[in-house]
């Protein structure tokens, strides 16, 4: 088996790489941790094709929001972790709703948390099966 391959909107991959950004939002839990690599997707990479543009150390997942009645609320089980706090902003880097606008459709919101993101010199176009839309074995 090759090694698991995150694939991200093309922005998103730089803010981890470039600005510091240390959540992954997502609607779904995750439960692999460990170094893995970080691609843009297709549609989204400057090139037209899924390029593998650097790794990092997938530590954890937390839950932080639930909807209710369309709103984002902070997790019961965990507020402080509540994506929109002024501390946590930051870490995953969406100002707004309209930087994210799939959000609103989430039920519960999770944040995928990485450490030591490390950028390819050289990023490398990589083969994707078809189909693959969060994760790929490159």
């Amino acid at each position: 088996m090759g090694k698991p391959a995150l694939l991200i909107h093309h922005r998103w991959c730089v803010k981890i790489f470039q600005q510091g950004k240390v959540w992954e939002i997502r609607n779904k839990a995750c439960n692999k941790r460990g170094r893995i690599v970080l691609a843009s997707t297709a549609k989204t990479s400057p090139t037209g094709s899924t390029m593998a543009l650097g790794e990092a150390t997938l530590t954890d997942c937390i839950v932080v929001a639930r909807q209710s009645n369309g709103l984002l609320l902070p997790p019961e089980e965990a507020p402080n972790n509540f994506l929109f706090l002024k501390e946590n902003l930051a870490k995953h880097q969406i100002g707004s709703l309209t930087d994210f606008p799939g959000l609103k459709s989430y039920q519960s919101v999770y944040a995928w948390v990485f450490s030591e993101p490390r950028e390819y010199s050289k990023p490398r176009s990589i083969k994707v099966k078809k189909g693959c839309v969060t994760w790929a074995n490159i």
